[in-house]
Formats: C-alpha cells, structure tokens, sequence
C-alpha cells in the first residue's frame, strides 16, 4: 500500500495534528 500525501490529505492531517491552527 503506498501512501501519498497530496494537498488535501497534509491540510487534513495537520487539522488532526493541530486543529487550532489559523487559516
């Protein structure tokens, strides 16, 4: 399984990692 990180998928992530984070 191969796992790529395109635009959406890192903006997603870092809402997860840090939902507090500004726009």
């Amino acid at each position: 399984e191969t796992f790529v990180l395109d635009d959406e998928s890192l903006y997603e992530a870092s809402l997860r990692i840090e939902p507090k984070l500004p726009t």
